[in-house]
């Protein structure tokens, strides 16, 4: 008898565990987004940018504002395309073509990443995920309410999203750009 209760409570234990843990979060197959990045080994200059991607039509722009420079860079995969647009701070816009280096659009993973609770990030309640890679630490905020992502911090760089939108994109928001057809 008592080893039966100690096996139910032990069911019961986990089974507490296993509700009190939030699904795990998927980004947002489509949308638009600000981000922030930031880069603490200073490989890649701190920047804004805009971000607008889609699954479903398998493409993204990013749109990317460094110091002496405007970028945006188109990638349409089933094409396998990259078109990136460079404009210099006092300069004329130029586009160039490339062969895209993956074939489908990657959006971040977070199935391997364990809950640790409920913090207070950049003014919101949001839940935290981790993950080691490699002996390195990724961790992940996003806000559950909204079902949105707040930042992911790779320990050696940050990218942090702002004014997040989720929303079905027409095929046309990915066209290629007039500069480039020129050229």
């Amino acid at each position: 008898m008592k080893v039966i209760n100690v096996v139910i409570i032990a069911f019961a234990a986990l089974f507490a565990l296993a509700i009190a843990a939030p699904a795990h979060p998927k980004f947002p197959t489509e949308g638009r987004t600000e981000f922030y990045f930031h880069d603490d080994q200073n490989r890649t200059a701190p920047h804004h940018g805009k971000w607008t991607w889609s699954v479903e039509l398998n493409a993204e722009i990013r749109v990317e504002q460094y110091q002496h420079e405007h970028i945006e860079v188109l990638h349409r995969f089933n094409d396998r395309k990259a078109y990136l647009i460079r404009t210099p701070q006092n300069g004329q816009a130029r586009c160039t073509v490339h062969e895209a280096k993956q074939h489908n659009l990657t959006l971040p993973n977070f199935s391997n990443f364990t809950y640790v609770g409920e913090v207070r990030r950049n003014g919101h309640v949001a839940e935290e995920w981790r993950e080691e890679i490699h002996g390195e630490r990724a961790t992940y905020y996003d806000i559950p309410v909204l079902q949105t992502p707040l930042e992911i911090d790779y320990g050696h760089s940050v990218i942090t999203f702002s004014h997040f939108e989720k929303t079905r994109l027409p095929a046309s928001t990915f066209n290629i750009p007039t500069i480039c057809n020129r050229q």
